[in-house]
């Protein structure tokens, strides 16, 4: 089983059901680390980018991102695995099984 890793540089294990239950799961550990001021304001702000297009691309990957105020840096890195893989709408139809999640 994966280590579950808090910050940067870690691969977090994430079971949400829906995308803003894996926005929240990743994010929390920068939330943590204090890189993002308000959780609620970042899976808000990925959800919504989510809802204009799917930022999946196939090959089980996405690169979900939006723009909100980051502390310590000019962006914020999570990593995501899914080991069930949720529906994300991938130009392939295939469930993304992990996440890039960039916050900037």
């Amino acid at each position: 089983m994966l280590a579950k890793l808090a910050g940067e540089g870690g691969i977090i294990e994430i079971n949400g059901g829906s995308a803003p239950e894996c926005f929240r799961e990743m994010l929390l550990p920068l939330h943590e680390k204090s890189r993002i001021a308000s959780l609620d304001e970042a899976v808000k702000a990925l959800t919504e980018r989510e809802e204009l297009r799917s930022t999946a691309f196939g090959y089980n990957t996405a690169i979900p991102h939006a723009r909100i105020n980051v502390h310590g840096g000019d962006i914020a890195v999570s990593i995501g695995l899914h080991r069930k893989g949720i529906d994300f709408k991938a130009p392939d139809g295939k469930p993304v099984h992990v996440f890039f999640t960039l916050i900037s």
